[in-house]
């Protein structure tokens, strides 16, 4: 009978949301016919329950709520039952795995509510409805791997984005739901400077929990937290302990699947004087973290480090201990120039955020040379090869913050703890010597400073080879003896 008389109220709620005036969700009959259907304290009854909830109209989203609310009750209070620590999903009876659906789909949607939704609390909501009332707040950010939902402009369910752009989707089994989450821009200015117009590509997964049972007429506490997975594995819900849930993927793909990425490359290559270079943080940055630092190399985008981003991440060893940098600079620039800019960003990074310590930097083809830049002291090595005989005459002439010396007057920076080189060509590349790539960086247009300094050292540093990063690569260039 139960049964038949929710087929009978589901069938009245539809023809309410499709704009029947005689029946509606605050009507006194409907009301009493859903509190005795939100009495039913099953499984079966919370997963109708929150279908039920999708049939309402836009202007009853609170009363929706609170059947998705009801339903995932019913699922907390399955999941009470259980205690200890569970270490692999599969331990759960189907009843469970249930109650952990019902709390995914609801923890989507109260995301989504929580952050659109206004209040005159901050985060602070009261839905009732047939006698049910819960009292929903947003958990403070009040320890490590916990966000505030203020830092978010929009969600996406992470099992609602395609698998495309990265090779695996990695994802980890547990409670909570992963989402792509649109991160905004940082308040704090300094630290913007750091973070891309697309901000950070940071996996987060939404958790839902309930307090103990409220005293007749006070309604229920339910939090939503949004979770660091990089930071938090596991979590504890009701009595027991909880692999949590995390999908590293997603947020890559939703946050940079539209960057026309060869465009950017070739931009970066035949006219690197429309976009400067740029240290971008793709998380908020982590102190008690070891940043590494990913440097892309000639023809490419720092968007090439998807897979390597998608994999460090879901490594378990790494999880927590590192934070993830990406460096952009045009790579038609020189390779001493670009090295420079590499340095002081890493120079501004440290002076906004303190001294880092074991810093790893990894360079694929050219992004090697210019990480193995920040790595050496070679003194006046470098400027008296270029220079020659000019050597000591340029040097007193070009005034202490002269570009050139910064490019070629550098010492290895103690913050840096390791460099991994990927191709790099570390004595050059004999492909810079051919007579057509000797045409095509004709087509390279420099940014006036860089030809500046050009003009500054005279023909004896420009007869060592072109200025752009292509003709730089030959293995006559002095910068590889």
């Amino acid at each position: 009978m139960r049964i038949v008389r929710l087929l009978l109220f589901n069938a009245c709620l539809t023809i309410a949301m499709v704009g029947c005036n005689t029946l509606s969700p605050n009507s006194s009959h409907v009301q009493s016919r859903a509190k005795l259907d939100l009495s039913i304290e099953t499984i079966d009854n919370a997963e109708k329950l929150v279908r039920t909830a999708d049939l309402f109209r836009k202007e009853d989203r609170s009363v929706a709520i609170v059947y998705r609310l009801r339903g995932a009750e019913i699922a907390w209070g399955k999941l009470e039952q259980r205690s200890g620590s569970v270490t692999n999903m599969r331990e759960l009876t189907s009843d469970e795995h249930k109650a952990l659906a019902i709390l995914k789909r609801v923890e989507e949607h109260l995301a989504l509510e929580f952050l659109n939704k206004e209040s005159p609390k901050p985060y602070e909501y009261v839905f009732s409805y047939a006698g049910y009332r819960y009292h929903g707040t947003v958990a403070k950010p009040n320890r490590r791997g916990y966000y505030d939902i203020s830092e978010f402009t929009a969600f996406k369910a992470a099992h609602k984005v395609p698998h495309k752009l990265c090779k695996r989707c990695i994802i980890d089994e547990g409670v909570g739901e992963p989402l792509a989450a649109h991160w905004g821009q940082p308040a704090d200015k300094k630290i913007k400077r750091f973070v891309a117009t697309r901000s950070y590509v940071s996996p987060i997964t939404a958790v839902l929990s309930f307090s103990s049972k409220a005293k007749a007429g006070a309604p229920r506490n339910v939090t939503l937290s949004f979770v660091d997975p990089t930071a938090i594995t596991r979590i504890k819900m009701t009595n027991c302990d909880y692999p949590l849930a995390a999908n590293y993927t997603a947020p890559i793909v939703e946050n940079t699947n539209d960057i026309k990425e060869i465009r950017v490359a070739l931009m970066g290559v035949f006219d690197p004087r429309a976009k400067d270079a740029k240290l971008i943080m793709t998380e908020p940055y982590d102190p008690t973290r070891i940043p590494v630092v990913l440097v892309h190399g000639l023809f490419s985008h720092p968007r090439m480090w998807r897979d390597v981003l998608n994999e460090l991440r879901a490594e378990p060893d790494l999880r927590g201990k590192y934070q993830y940098w990406l460096f952009y600079y045009p790579t038609g620039w020189p390779i001493l120039y670009s090295a420079n800019r590499l340095r002081e960003e890493i120079s501004a990074v440290e002076k906004t955020m303190g001294p880092q310590r074991n810093m790893i930097f990894i360079g694929h083809s050219m992004g090697g040379l210019l990480s193995r830049a920040q790595v050496i002291s070679p003194e006046r090595k470098i400027w008296d090869t270029f220079m020659n005989e000019d050597a000591d005459k340029k040097m007193a002439s070009l005034s202490a913050d002269h570009l050139a010396k910064k490019m070629m007057l550098f010492k290895a920076n103690p913050s840096i703890g390791r460099v991994v080189f990927i191709c790099t060509p570390q004595r050059g590349s004999e492909i810079a010597d051919l007579s057509l790539v000797g045409f095509i960086t004709k087509l390279i247009k420099l940014p006036v400073n860089i030809v500046s300094v050009a003009i500054d050292l005279g023909s004896e540093y420009q007869s060592k080879g072109g200025m752009s990063s292509i003709s730089r690569l030959s293995p006559t260039n002095p910068l590889y003896k």
